[in-house]
């Protein structure tokens, strides 16, 4: 699938039917090395989920085109992507991260949430 601008290496987590991927690949902002959420599909090629942001993981796509994953916003928050838009799920009271894992195909999330210890 190849690797985001400046990237050395990108990893695929997730298939939906239509063949489309939901993975990470290293890139670089701003100089940085930074590892960046990607969505690809064969129209469009690899697609970064949070450009211009720091770190991000994703995890899964559904048929819908919806990837789940988590990015570092202060702390990691799980978050659902769809059409260029990233919605923040939060985390759960008194946590401090969250993660999501897997999306089903009416968008519901599957992760889990962790403490900041």
């Amino acid at each position: 699938l190849g690797t985001l601008p400046v990237g050395p290496y990108s990893a695929g987590w997730g298939i939906n039917n239509a063949g489309d991927v939901a993975g990470s690949s290293w890139t670089q902002v701003n100089g940085i090395n930074l590892e960046h959420a990607f969505v690809y599909t064969d129209a469009a090629g690899m697609v970064d989920l949070t450009p211009g942001g720091s770190d991000s993981y994703a995890h899964d796509i559904n048929d819908a085109g919806q990837v789940t994953g988590y990015r570092l916003a202060g702390a990691y928050h799980a978050f659902r992507w769809q059409g260029g838009a990233v919605q923040d799920l939060g985390v759960l009271p008194g946590m401090a991260h969250s993660f999501g894992f897997a999306i089903e195909p009416g968008g519901a999330v599957a992760g889990s949430s962790s403490s900041a210890t």
